[in-house]
């Protein structure tokens, strides 16, 4: 049985592409919120771009999306498009035409930055949902325990179910995708020396636009008093998603920064959503905007040398995906690829995983 521990996009990932190359193992996958995509990959705006990263593994995630969408109804099921991009000033009072981005109010110079040709977009949620009931995995909500293991092999994993009973799930292969939360099973509490990853808030709201008012399929980066503004990212189902941290919010010293000990203590910040608040109003106006359907926080697994993915050195059948911080959405399937192909036949095809060790050097 392969055993994945934590229900994001990594793990999620990783259980669709398992059941592709192997579908006759039964997969479970653990998580402590009980339901798929409850953190960060829940949360986030779901921005795709083929080559910002500059990676093999984003070029390949990024034309996985591509195929995914195609073969599984992606517009229908998940909200995908493929979208023009563009990155614009916002000031105070604008009188400049503004054809591109007559949607929205005050941005100033706008130009773009991507087009359907390399730029599109997903509902992570959506998407993360769809992947997992096609890879029938069964889900377990419980949280993560113990590593139970001997002479470098797994052999199972303790979790407290949520009636906070003890048990231990038996494995073949274990795949940590915990998130910001790797680092406290895996470094912290087993004692294994993989590369530190920590947690990077973000805040989050989203709204109904009005009907009336259609949005084209754009997605916007701004600036603001010559530092990074937030991120818009409208969706063809007519909500709008708006994003933003750090010192656009006024957050680059807030203590927010502290990833809690668990998932479900994750709370936005006030100061931040009213922020955010503030800024849509500015930016959309009454005329555009309905109620605010959603407000949230969450925190991105990021490491100071770029994700994690891969077997972890001195167990055979221990592996990680984590890391990959703000393209989380982006580089999910490649990372679900990557690890199934190394489980199932002991490399990865799809890209080369040398640059995501896992381990400390």
């Amino acid at each position: 049985m392969y055993l994945i521990l934590g229900a994001g996009i990594s793990g999620v990932c990783t259980a669709f592409y398992l059941s592709q190359l192997d579908p006759e193992r039964e997969i479970v996958v653990v998580d402590s919120e009980g339901c798929v995509a409850a953190c960060a990959s829940g949360k986030a705006g779901g921005f795709l771009a083929r080559d910002w990263p500059r990676s093999q593994l984003s070029r390949k995630s990024f034309d996985l999306h591509v195929e995914l969408a195609s073969t599984l109804e992606g517009p229908t099921k998940w909200l995908y498009r493929r979208v023009d991009t563009y990155s614009a000033s916002l000031v105070d009072d604008d009188n400049s035409s503004n054809n591109a981005l007559d949607w929205i109010n005050a941005a100033a110079k706008p130009s773009q930055i991507g087009s359907t040709a390399n730029t599109a977009q997903v509902h992570p949620r959506l998407f993360c949902e769809a992947l997992f009931a096609c890879s029938k995995a069964s889900l377990v909500h419980a949280s993560v325990c113990d590593l139970v293991a001997s002479d470098g092999v797994v052999t199972g994993v303790t979790v407290r179910d949520n009636d906070g009973k003890i048990r231990t799930i038996s494995a073949s292969h274990v795949v940590v995708a915990l998130g910001p939360w790797c680092d406290h099973f895996v470094r912290e509490k087993w004692g294994i020396p993989i590369r530190e990853v920590g947690g990077q808030i973000g805040h989050s709201i989203v709204f109904q636009s009005d009907p009336q008012h259609p949005i084209p399929a754009h997605c916007l980066f701004t600036e603001m008093n010559k530092m990074e503004g937030p991120e818009v990212y409208p969706r063809s189902d007519g909500s709008i998603y708006m994003c933003g941290g750090g010192s656009s919010l006024g957050d680059e010293s807030s203590s927010d920064d502290l990833l809690p000990t668990s998932p479900s203590l994750v709370k936005p910040s006030e100061r931040a959503i009213s922020k955010l608040m503030q800024l849509s109003d500015s930016l959309f106006g009454s005329s555009r905007m309905k109620d605010t359907v959603v407000k949230q926080a969450c925190y991105l697994p990021v490491s100071e040398k770029g994700a994690l993915i891969g077997r972890i050195a001195g167990f055979s059948n221990l592996y990680i995906g984590t890391g990959n911080a703000v393209w989380g959405i982006l580089n999910g399937p490649a990372t679900g690829l990557a690890l199934a192909e190394l489980i199932v036949y002991g490399e990865s095809r799809c890209v080369s995983l040398s640059r995501y060790n896992p381990m400390e050097k």
